[in-house]
């Protein structure tokens, strides 16, 4: 199973918001434009990632920031997953993990959904 080719698959149930959509692709493309493609980590400040959406500081607006990032977050599954030598029938993959605080936004790329993009999607939103 592991030597079998990979099939594209359609991925995205519902298509995202574009919010979502411009929020996974402005951390999409500050990752690549790293200098180390192996690092995931990335701190942005609050203050930009609202400036995105035109956004005024507020509680709520923290809120809908979250809300955006929790949808652009929701699982993918992935049918015949193969990734570093393991193979799963199905398989559950998220954009990232964030936390906010205070002033700063913490956000580690998940690595097998960058794979899984780049190899399984074809309905790719990066």
């Amino acid at each position: 199973m592991l030597n079998e080719p990979i099939e594209k698959q359609q991925l995205l149930s519902e298509p995202l918001s574009e919010d979502a959509l411009k929020l996974g692709r402005a951390i999409y493309y500050t990752y690549k434009e790293n200098a180390s493609k192996y690092d995931y980590d990335l701190e942005v400040k609050v203050e930009s990632l609202l400036k995105l959406f035109r956004f005024e500081y507020s509680q709520i607006a923290l809120e809908k920031l979250i809300g955006i990032f929790e949808e652009l977050n929701e699982p993918l599954g992935v049918s015949n997953f193969n990734y570093q030598r393991q193979s799963h029938p199905i398989y559950f993959v998220r954009f990232c993990e964030y936390s906010i605080d205070q002033d700063m936004v913490y956000i580690t790329l998940s690595e097998e959904f960058l794979f899984v993009h780049e190899k399984y999607m074809l309905d790719s939103f990066l």
